[in-house]
């Protein structure tokens, strides 16, 4: 499934949720909200009721009250028709049920009753009735009337069908009823009744739970309609814009798909657009990283096969062309041409020995037996045949080295490489050089060691490139002043290795500056 499929199939399933939620709460609060106003509207309605009720407890204490309470729901049904509001009928028979009037049973007469119908006429029906006591008087005898529903309720029951008889309850602050009965499962609010800043009763109101009236039943059917369109028009709207900011937010992305693509081709000079300050524009910036950083080292993987090839054909080159020399006569056989040819020799397995160490160093493939040692001893120790060396070539080793103890965990034998390559590369390169000072300095978490000279130096433009492998500040690439350009290079990787660092600087003294920054560790 395309991510685009899925961010739309998201904001779609977040939108229905969301719109639904809305929609749910927004009725939930319509429904009460009505039945909050319509109970409330109660409550002032039957306001003057309560007025009433007080001047009804001064004058007798409700007794008559309780004696006429279909006067007091007459008066409270007309406060609430003043106010709009309409109390619900409960039938006897239950709220779905209809009090009908029975019609009265037939009249049943004699079998014979016909007869008397066509012989007599209504004017001498008197004198033609039978004598009393005798068959045809009994037949036409009919029952006495029964009495009617309303005669054999009894009172109570009478009062319960008044309209409000439960909705409106009076009762005495005791809790005594006066005018009502409290049904239960019902809520009601009370309104105190006060007289003389006493409260004498209370006016119970039955709470309204639902929606009974047609016309309240059709305003909420009509919010809900209301309700229900506006959150379909607003889903439509989120899913008609999610299309086109789904594609506006995944267009980067499709550009950065493209792009590794590309760049996995090996299109390394290509960059993405870095207009955008959110997280996908820190992506496009990385991505331009990556790529100049693959750019780069392509460069210099290039650069490396083309000097490399160029150092070791160069050796070969001299060595083969004093052979052929000396084979085709050209040059004498002798232990002189035999002995340049031999240092062409050692130079080449010089380079190569020294492309073997790069190239394992690279591949991590080089062991190191680190152990804690004083940095100030190991350069002690080579103090006296380094002096020696340089002595050969004018130089003079000064040494500086901290007082205190310079711990740090390394492989004796790679530092002394190290040592070894750095003044080598002094020696050759460091022209008009008189000094070389080593010194060594504690920092607070780190042991830097320096090594500097006084020579010509090198021009800033070069300091960052001296690690780089085969590199070398004469361009011309001359072979008379030896080296292969590797040293620096090896240096780099034996330093790193360690877990410190190095720089390259101009020293105080205008020549070269070799700064190593080793972690300290205690003794």
């Amino acid at each position: 499934m395309r991510l685009q499929t899925k961010l739309f199939l998201v904001l779609l399933s977040t939108s229905l949720m969301l719109v639904g939620a809305l929609v749910f709460l927004v009725q939930r609060s319509i429904d009460e909200g009505v039945l909050d106003y319509i109970n409330s509207q109660q409550h002032s309605a039957v306001a003057p009721a309560v007025e009433e009720l007080q001047d009804e407890y001064r004058s007798d204490q409700w007794h008559s009250l309780k004696s006429d309470p279909e006067r007091f729901y007459h008066t409270l049904h007309s406060h609430l028709e003043n106010g709009g509001i309409s109390i619900p009928q409960v039938p006897r028979n239950g709220p779905n049920a209809r009090v009908q009037k029975r019609p009265p049973p037939p009249r049943r007469l004699p079998p014979d009753s016909g007869r008397y119908a066509e012989q007599s006429s209504p004017i001498n029906q008197k004198a033609e009735r039978p004598a009393a006591g005798t068959r045809e008087a009994n037949q036409m005898r009919r029952p006495p009337p029964k009495a009617s529903f309303e005669r054999q309720q009894t009172p109570t029951r009478r009062l319960e069908r008044l309209p409000g008889f439960h909705e409106f309850v009076v009762t005495y602050a005791s809790g005594e009823p006066v005018v009502g009965r409290v049904k239960e499962g019902s809520f009601y609010s009370e309104l105190p009744i006060n007289v003389d800043e006493e409260i004498v009763g209370y006016l119970h109101i039955v709470q309204r739970m639902n929606l009974s009236d047609v016309h309240e039943l059709d305003f909420v059917k009509e919010q809900h309609q209301y309700m229900i369109t506006a959150g379909l028009v607003l889903l439509v709207g989120v899913l008609g814009c999610s299309i086109p900011l789904g594609r506006h937010m995944l267009s980067p992305v499709k550009r950065l798909t493209q792009g590794l693509h590309q760049l996995a081709q090996g299109q390394y000079d290509l960059r993405m657009p870095t207009q955008r300050s959110d997280e996908l524009g820190q992506l496009g910036r990385d991505f331009n990283e990556l790529a100049m950083t693959l750019e780069q080292n392509e460069s210099a993987r290039k650069r490396w096969l083309a000097d490399a090839a160029h150092e070791l054909r160069t050796p070969v080159a001299v060595l083969r062309g004093e052979l052929e020399a000396m084979i085709d006569g050209i040059r004498p056989l002798s232990e002189q041409n035999v002995q340049s040819a031999h240092q062409e020799l050692s130079h080449l397995q010089k380079l190569i020995d020294d492309l073997h160490a790069l190239t394992r160093a690279e591949a991590g493939a080089l062991r190191y037996q680190k152990q804690q040692l004083n940095l100030n001893d190991l350069i002690r120790w080579r103090e006296q045949s380094l002096s020696l060396m340089l002595a050969n070539a004018g130089i003079e080793l000064v040494m500086s080295l901290e007082a205190k103890k310079c711990m740090v965990e390394a492989d004796p034998t790679r530092l002394n490489q190290l040592f070894d390559n750095l003044v080598q590369n002094t020696i050759r390169y460091a022209h008009g050089a008189t000094q070389l000072v080593v010194s060594t300095r504690r920092e607070k978490h780190s042991v830097v060691w320096q090594i500097e000279d006084d020579g010509e130096g090198v021009a800033a433009e070069h300091l960052p490139k001296l690690f780089d492998h085969l590199y070398r500040v004469d361009e011309a690439r001359t072979r008379s002043k030896g080296g292969s350009g590797l040293g620096l290079a090896i240096c780099k990787k034996i330093i790193v290795a360690h877990q410190a660092s190095v720089e390259a600087e101009t020293s105080q003294a205008g020549g070269l500056a070799i700064i190593m920054t080793f972690p300290t560790v205690k003794s």
